[in-house]
């Protein structure tokens, strides 16, 4: 019993280290993960080493290739500005990865939520500008905001979130979009990617906006977690 108890301890510990290697190495192929061989990538750009700060320039360059040597990253950009002058300027690409394969310098990059400290500030400057409050409502500001209130084919669902708690989108505020406490999660009807492809085709982002104006709230019911998840408005 005590020779099996330790046989048994051997295996867990090494089925342990096993896992924390893989896990450490999420993008990376298996067999390389396991052995700890070399990962294929490309890094490439510009470090600015004219510069006062080029060592901490020159130590951000060596953590972003860190990431790739690691495994923990498939495709990615960085550009870092300082006084107005481009001083970091990367891209990598994982070779190991079907899609780090085909990613490049001029790639297009999803930033996700990289955008919300922006438009917090953004918001904050138009706020002390033009005197409006946070607990304005956004169809003060934008009146089309609410147009889904009054489209027959969304009032079923309108009235679903009411009864599930959620405010009507004419009562919505500019905090409760900050606060992703909207309902907003989703668009009511599919985006056409070849209408968002090519934003300077559309400056004033019309067909976004329309998206937004005609997407009713959405109840919690409906998925994506709580209503504090449930926010797409300035993602």
């Amino acid at each position: 019993a005590g020779g099996a108890a330790i046989v048994f301890g051997a295996v867990v510990v090494a089925a342990t280290i096993v896992l924390r290697r893989v896990a450490s190495m999420p993008f990376a192929p298996l067999h390389k993960a396991l052995l700890g061989l070399r990962l294929r990538y490309r890094v490439g750009g510009h470090v600015e080493t004219n510069h006062p700060h080029a060592d901490i320039f020159k130590r951000i360059a060596t953590a972003f290739e860190n990431n790739f040597v690691k495994g923990q990253e498939i495709g990615a950009q960085l550009a870092i500005y300082h006084d107005g002058n481009l001083v970091v300027d990367l891209f990598g690409a994982n070779d190991d990865h079907p899609v780090g394969r085909t990613y490049k310098d001029d790639s297009l990059q999803i930033i996700f939520s990289s955008s919300k400290n922006l438009t917090a500030v953004a918001i904050a400057m138009a706020l002390d500008r033009n005197g409006v409050k946070y607990t304005d409502r956004v169809v003060d500001v934008w009146p089309q905001f609410a147009k889904s209130e009054a489209m027959d084919d969304l009032l079923e669902q309108n009235m679903e979130a009411m009864v599930a708690g959620m405010p009507a989108k004419s009562a919505i505020t500019i905090q409760d979009v900050l606060r992703h406490e909207s309902g907003l999660h989703r668009f009511a009807e599919p985006m056409i990617v070849s209408k968002v492809e090519d934003l300077d085709a559309d400056p004033s982002y019309s067909y976004v906006a329309d998206l937004i104006s005609r997407s009713p709230v959405t109840p919690p019911a409906a998925g994506q977690g709580p209503p504090q998840q449930q926010q797409k408005t300035g993602e």
